[in-house]
């Protein structure tokens, strides 16, 4: 365990401020300025691992079972050693901490240090192996007797940085948890307060999540006051003050708590109501967490290993089962290259639409749209090139269920409800452009001359990117189209494409309406 002169010195101040030689003609140098020498550059590179890049396992360092016979795995494994691999390691001091060659641990743990009662043999075993950092000196070196003093002296040349690999009980370590410190996501955007209720209806969710948020406790027993832009929250004997202040642009709320400037919200009016809503910007929310202080070591650290559940077994009676959990209590240091290839996993070389041949969002003519999906019975090379989309890699999945046409259809022009319908047609790639096509059945096309749809129409395309994926690597569409700009995507797989245009009024309908009914 670290000693307590240790734990004081993990912490971000554990030395005020660094300090290096200055170096001078003349210096006498003693072993004090060489040591200070070796300090600076020590304690700054070990202020860096553990602010900056955290503590935890760097690769390597598994914990194996051991066969009680390697030329025959039938014969079972020992209950009571495992072998630690080979790995790095850094500790909640930021040492880093290697281990070269396998070791072989036996599960036998320390003795408590709060607690000294034995656990019974029938109870169950939680333990832990524990990696620490441990500092030993080598190298003997035989001193000459000085003066009066004819006895033997000796000190050591070098101080080696090396490891101690204990087994304790889990009880006696404090375990810090493996992920979870940060996440946005727990303070997303939600309602807080109304402003016209405050005080009011709203007054208690509007100070339990002050007192919740800021740790304000005094709020539960302070006044408020407001007017159209302010409100102040105060006491009296403590002389604490907090205000929510409108911006000019009556678009944020500012927190200020004793004179600091503390944190922004949103507001936005609904009708009569001014609604402020939890802030969810990202920065401000790590901004808030990491003011809250710096990380410090706990009181008891383990950089764990491995957890060892020794239980017994549901075969021959007094027999154990060794359990050995080696990730769920692992801390994992993220490299550079690490989180490279996590990213580029999840997001990185997604397909992409890069190109369509309609006009997004537009208004076309209708004879425009009749070139666009003509269908020719006679002469099929007569047809319109029909909806193409362009892809960055080669993708499949794309098929009639995937590619979609749909026409947005009004029974009732005069008012009612509209319906998408779904177009007929067929897909394929066209191997001449590159690009995948939607063709309308011929049926549907022929029908189109004596549609309704004359009168005008809205015409939505979609492509679902949750199953249309990358040929090569099998990731799935970025498809998001945001704000209608080519390429599709937003750096995640899937989402759907969807794009629309609106045709006009065939304006020789009205023509063919007049000679249908003078036939009538």
């Amino acid at each position: 365990m670290i000693e307590n002169e240790d734990k004081r010195r993990c912490g971000v101040c554990k030395i005020p401020f660094f300090e290096r030689n200055n170096y001078f003609f003349g210096k006498l140098m003693t072993v004090r300025d060489y040591d200070a020498e070796q300090c600076y550059f020590n304690e700054k590179r070990w202020l860096i691992n553990r602010m900056v890049h955290g503590w935890g396992i760097v690769c390597g360092l598994d914990v194996k079972r051991i066969p009680n016979d390697p030329d025959d795995l039938k014969k079972g494994y020992s209950e009571t050693k495992v072998k630690v691999t080979e790995g790095l390691a850094i500790d909640c001091c930021g040492r880093e901490i290697l281990v070269c060659e396998d070791q072989y641990i036996g599960l036998d743990p320390e003795k408590s240090e709060c607690n000294q009662e034995k656990i019974k043999k029938e109870e169950l075993k939680k333990l832990v192996i524990c990696l620490e950092y441990n500092e030993c000196k080598s190298e003997q070196i035989n001193i000459e007797p000085e003066g009066c003093d004819q006895n033997d002296r000796y000190e050591f040349n070098r101080i080696r940085d090396s490891f101690k690999i204990r087994v304790r009980y889990k009880e006696d370590v404090d375990i810090e948890k493996t992920s979870g410190r940060v996440c946005p996501l727990d303070n997303r955007i939600g309602f807080w307060f109304d402003w016209n209720e405050v005080p009011g209806k709203n007054e208690l969710r509007f100070k339990e999540y002050l007192i919740q948020k800021y740790n304000v406790d005094w709020v539960k027993r302070a006044n408020i006051e407001k007017d159209d832009r302010i409100i102040k929250v105060f006491t009296d004997e403590n002389n604490n003050s907090l205000s929510l202040e409108i911006d000019e642009e009556k678009r944020k709320v500012i927190l200020i708590i004793n004179e600091i400037w503390t944190d922004e919200f949103i507001v936005k009016k609904e009708k009569h109501e001014r609604i402020v809503f939890k802030n969810q910007k990202v920065h401000h929310y790590l901004c808030n967490e990491l003011k809250k202080g710096c990380p410090e070591c706990p009181k008891r650290p383990c950089l764990v290993l491995a957890e060892v559940t020794n239980v017994l077994s549901s075969g021959t009676e007094g027999d154990r089962l060794l359990k050995i959990d080696i990730c769920s209590r692992r801390k994992l240091i993220y490299s550079n290259p690490m989180l490279y290839d996590l990213i580029n996993c999840y997001h990185g070389d997604l397909p992409h639409i890069t190109s369509i041949n309609w006009p997004h969002g537009k208004d076309i003519k209708w004879s425009q749209f009749v070139d666009l999906i003509r269908r020719n019975e006679k002469n099929p090379d007569d047809d319109g090139p029909g909806l193409q989309v362009g892809f960055d890699r080669e993708v499949t999945g794309v098929d009639a269920r995937t590619f979609l046409f749909i026409v947005k259809y009004r029974e009732d022009r005069e008012g009612g409800f509209s319906e998408d319908r779904y177009i007929p047609g067929k897909v394929f790639y066209d191997d001449k452009i590159k690009k995948w096509v939607f063709k309308v059945d011929l049926d549907w096309c022929i029908d189109l001359r004596i549609s309704a749809l004359q009168e005008g129409a809205g015409f939505k395309i979609v492509l679902r990117g949750d199953h249309i994926l990358d040929k090569e690597t099998n990731k799935a569409l970025d498809g998001n189209f945001i704000g209608g700009k080519l390429p599709s995507g937003n750096g995640n797989q899937g989402g759907d494409f969807v794009s629309w245009f609106f045709v006009e009024e065939n304006p020789d309908y009205e023509n063919h309406k007049s000679r249908q009914h003078s036939k009538m």
